[in-house]
């Protein structure tokens, strides 16, 4: 079934999505009468909205009849570092998880993918509370609460109309998405959501890429607090 399944795999569509299209709406019939009798029949159409991969996304994880590990296991969360705007792909739970996990959590988490416990420990700027005194056969409908409050925040990171990048800003309590704009970044129109792209996009404290004079450092892991600052002070003087 796995071999099948590949040499299908460009045939296969989230369920629900679709492209924009335009239906039959109506048909207006004008008739003039003068020396002549002549009519005009004229047909309208109306546009059908699209339905995008990130809004399908965000239904079926508001619904309690699809199973919810394997929607969070679909890379299309985007990691933008806030040191060097550089970003890759991730899964959406590892985007939601930087997003609501407090900066000095993100260096010591060790939780595997989908860990109640992670939600519960690591994600302390959700209001999880009611986790921890919860009756263990709740916490499944808890959690996936949870999961859909966190991907609700994000429905508006993404591209804009404008073709700017809207990625959520992880340091402050009050919600709030830091916007990039395409000038700099040719990257941005595959990031736009479609039928087949969707795009839930976070700011990292992580640096992909540092460069100091002739010197070159590559990181994985969070910046600590004054090197963060210095890293941010360094991109502000590369583009002013």
């Amino acid at each position: 079934m796995g071999r099948i399944q590949s040499q299908v795999a460009h045939e296969l569509r989230f369920s629900g999505t679709s492209e924009a299209i335009y239906m039959p709406d109506s048909y207006q019939v004008n008739v003039s009468v003068g020396r002549y009798l002549s009519g005009i029949v004229s047909r309208t159409w109306k546009r059908m909205p699209g339905r995008t991969h990130k809004s399908m996304i965000l239904f079926y994880g508001s619904t309690t009849s699809v199973k919810l590990l394997p929607i969070l296991g679909l890379y299309v969360g985007l990691e933008v570092s806030v040191c060097t705007g550089h970003a890759q792909r991730l899964t959406l739970w590892e985007a939601l998880k930087m997003s609501f996990t407090e900066y000095d959590k993100q260096v010591d988490c060790s939780h595997e993918f989908g860990e109640i416990d992670c939600i519960k420990q690591c994600w302390s700027k959700l209001d999880v509370s009611q986790l921890s005194g919860a009756p263990v056969e709740s916490h499944a409908r808890l959690v996936r609460e949870h999961v859909s409050a966190a991907l609700t925040l994000h429905e508006h990171t993404g591209v804009d109309s404008n073709g700017n990048l809207h990625a959520w800003w992880p340091f402050t309590e009050v919600p709030c998405t830091r916007q990039i704009s395409s000038r700099r970044n040719e990257w941005l129109p595959m990031m736009k959501d479609t039928r087949d792209v969707a795009t839930f996009a976070s700011i990292s404290p992580r640096c992909f890429e540092i460069s100091k004079g002739y010197r070159r450092r590559e990181s994985s892991t969070p910046c600590g607090r004054r090197q963060l600052r210095e890293c941010v002070n360094e991109r502000h003087h590369q583009h002013n």
